[in-house]
């Protein structure tokens, strides 16, 4: 699951950015001139700061993901090689 959480965690940061991209340019587009600047800074704002969470929980999630995978590798390489030498050892004795 650790692999799904870090992917939804990163598409939800861009899903955020696109959100708070769309509702600056919107803004910017209808409001008055003075508050321009105001709306759109904000809508910035949230949008970067979705992608930093997203990005936040993603790498730490994916850098855990990657360390799991590799010891759950090793270990199954280990019990591979030991149920070989196990078979082996039954053909000998036979």
């Amino acid at each position: 699951y650790l692999a799904m959480f870090a992917n939804i965690a990163t598409l939800l940061g861009l899903l955020g950015t696109i959100t708070g991209l769309i509702k600056a340019f919107t803004a910017v587009a209808q409001v008055d001139p003075s508050l321009k600047a105001e709306i759109l800074s904000s809508s910035i704002s949230v949008a970067m700061n979705t992608t930093a969470f997203g990005l936040a929980v993603a790498i730490p999630l994916i850098i855990i993901f990657s360390i799991l995978q590799t010891k759950t590798t090793e270990i199954v390489d280990s019990l591979e090689m030991a149920t070989v030498k196990f078979v082996n050892l039954i053909m000998l004795k036979q």
